[in-house]
C-alpha cells in the first residue's frame, strides 16, 4: 500500500459543527462534532472516493503541496491538516509520466 496525503481545510458553520473538505478531491467534505471528527470523517471518504477512481481505472489525484494551497485564511476557516490515503501503488504513478514512457 502507499499512501498520499490530501490537505484539508477545517470550517466552522453556524450552528457551530466543523466541516472537513479536501481541495483536490473534489466534493469530498464531512461535518463532525469537533475538529478531529470531522477530519476522522473526512479522512474515511476520500479513501472511499479515491478507491473508487482506482477500481473505475483512473489515477488518484495528485496532492497539492503546501506552496500550492491559498495562504490566506479564509473567514470561516478554522485550520488546515493533512491526511492520509491508502491506495495501491500501481494507481499513483503520474499519467504525465506513464504516457511519456511510451
Amino acid at each position: 500500500m502507499y499512501k498520499v496525503w490530501y490537505w484539508t481545510m477545517v470550517d466552522r458553520d453556524s450552528e457551530g459543527r466543523f466541516i472537513a473538505s479536501v481541495p483536490d478531491l473534489v466534493d469530498v467534505a464531512a461535518y463532525g462534532a469537533t475538529e478531529r471528527d470531522a477530519l476522522a470523517n473526512v479522512t474515511q471518504l476520500a479513501e472511499e472516493h479515491v478507491r473508487a477512481l482506482v477500481e473505475r481505472g483512473q489515477s488518484a489525484p495528485r496532492a497539492s503541496r503546501a506552496a500550492d494551497m491559498p495562504s490566506a485564511i479564509r473567514s470561516k476557516e478554522f485550520g488546515r491538516a493533512l491526511i492520509p490515503v491508502e491506495i495501491g501503488r500501481a494507481s499513483v504513478r503520474p499519467s504525465a509520466t506513464h504516457s511519456a514512457h511510451h
